[in-house]
């Protein structure tokens, strides 16, 4: 007796190999590529842990509590504490090292963010005291303090290279960037340069 296959049953097994396959193929890549595997540090069941890139990958930035209680600090690879959580937000390392940290402050029900900078330490090298500071963009960030009608640039030294009379600087893209303040109720940009 002759044995004979439907079209159907063709598409389907041709359907289970190509899918067999790829997943063998994107599984082989996964696990040999050491850029996309990274390993964590395995830590106690009651801290939320997010591995971040930073520039000395033996520190991560985690959390300890839940909720209103979260708060975050820096664990080192074996999961202790080097930097006791007390912030309520850690941005990513950037590749200069500092990480923008976050706090909310509650004033009679009036709550406002207060941010500072930390190195790979868990160092304040930034009071947190300001409203705003930005992600280093060609080497320069801008700070704000809340109610002050103008933005201090710095560089990565922390050394202050200009101050403009603005609201808000955006970061920095081919050595200019786009700032913007109020004017008798009207909204304005302009565009600035490195030397302000």
């Amino acid at each position: 007796m002759k044995r004979t296959y439907s079209t159907n049953r063709i598409v389907v097994f041709s359907f289970i190999v190509i899918s067999f396959a790829t997943l063998s193929a994107g599984l082989f890549m996964f696990f040999t590529n050491a850029d996309v595997k990274k390993e964590v540090p395995k830590v106690s069941s009651n801290i939320i842990q997010t591995p971040r890139p930073t520039i000395l990958p033996s520190v991560y930035p985690a959390c300890d509590g839940f909720g209103e209680d979260k708060k975050w600090g820096l664990i080192d690879a074996k999961g202790d504490f080097v930097v006791e959580p007390k912030y309520d937000e850690i941005a990513d390392f950037q590749e200069n090292g500092y990480a923008v940290v976050k706090n909310i402050i509650d004033s009679k029900n009036d709550y406002k963010q207060l941010v500072g900078l930390i190195d790979s330490t868990g160092k304040e090298v930034l009071p947190l005291i300001y409203s705003s500071i930005s992600d280093f963009k060609e080497g320069l960030s801008s700070l704000t303090v809340e109610g002050s009608k103008e933005v201090k640039v710095i560089n990565e030294k922390l050394e202050k290279v200009f101050s403009l009379k603005a609201d808000y600087i955006e970061d920095f893209h081919d050595g200019v960037a786009v700032y913007s303040k109020t004017v008798k109720d009207e909204y304005l940009s302009g565009y600035v340069d490195k030397s302000g």
